[in-house]
C-alpha cells in the first residue's frame, strides 16, 4: 500500500496520480483499517491485520494482539464478503477484544 498526501483543492495533481488506485487494495485496506481502528491502540503496540482476496467475492482478514514480552497473544481469522470489508476488520477486532485483548491493551496504555 502507498499513501500520497494531496492538497484537497489541487485537481491535477489528484488526476495525475488517478491510475494508481485500485479498487482491490482499497477494499483490503478498509479491512486492516478498521481492525486497527476498532483496537485504537496506537503505533507503538505489538498488533497485526493482514487482509487479503479469496475465490468468490470474499476476503480473509486475520489479526493479532501480543503484549510486549511476545508471550500472551491473541490470533482471528474471519472470511466473508468484500462489499462488507470494514465490518469485517471490525468484527476481526472484537473478536480480539472478546477473547482477553482489552485486558493486554490496558497494560500497553
Amino acid at each position: 500500500v502507498l499513501g500520497i498526501e494531496v492538497r484537497v483543492d489541487d485537481a491535477r495533481v489528484k488526476g495525475f496520480l488517478e491510475f494508481l488506485k485500485d479498487e482491490n487494495t482499497e477494499t483490503l485496506v478498509r479491512a486492516e483499517r478498521a481492525f486497527s481502528a476498532r483496537l485504537d491502540c496506537g503505533c507503538n503496540a505489538p498488533v497485526a491485520c493482514n487482509a487479503e482476496h479469496l475465490q468468490g467475492g470474499l476476503i480473509s482478514v486475520r489479526g493479532l494482539l501480543s503484549d510486549l514480552s511476545g508471550e500472551r497473544f491473541i490470533r482471528t481469522e474471519l472470511q466473508g464478503s468484500a462489499e462488507y470489508a470494514a465490518s469485517l476488520g471490525d468484527k476481526a477486532a472484537a473478536e480480539i477484544l472478546a477473547q482477553g485483548g482489552e485486558d493486554i491493551l490496558k497494560e500497553l496504555r
